[in-house]
């Protein structure tokens, strides 16, 4: 089979959406990923933070995650920690 899997960057923010399709609240993270996922058929998605530190892969992890799942009726993937090459 055939796995589409996509990096994704951006903030997640408490407020107000950005420039990006991924510069926004955790809302528009998931509406966003929701649709790529239904219309590009992606199945995986791995987060890529534009700069140090795990806040965004903790919030995307703790609230984009488990908003998609639901929404998809559970089919989503496990979330991978970072990997610390310091």
């Amino acid at each position: 089979a055939i796995r589409r899997v996509l990096n994704v960057a951006g903030h997640i923010t408490d407020g107000g959406r950005g420039d990006g399709p991924l510069d926004g609240p955790v809302e528009q993270w998931v509406e966003t990923i929701l649709g790529w996922s239904r219309d590009l058929r992606i199945d995986a998605f791995i987060v890529w933070p534009p700069d140090t530190g795990t806040d965004l892969i903790d919030r995307f992890a703790a609230e984009v995650v488990p908003a998609v799942s639901e929404l998809v009726g559970g089919r989503v993937g496990s979330v991978a920690a970072p990997v610390d090459d310091g």
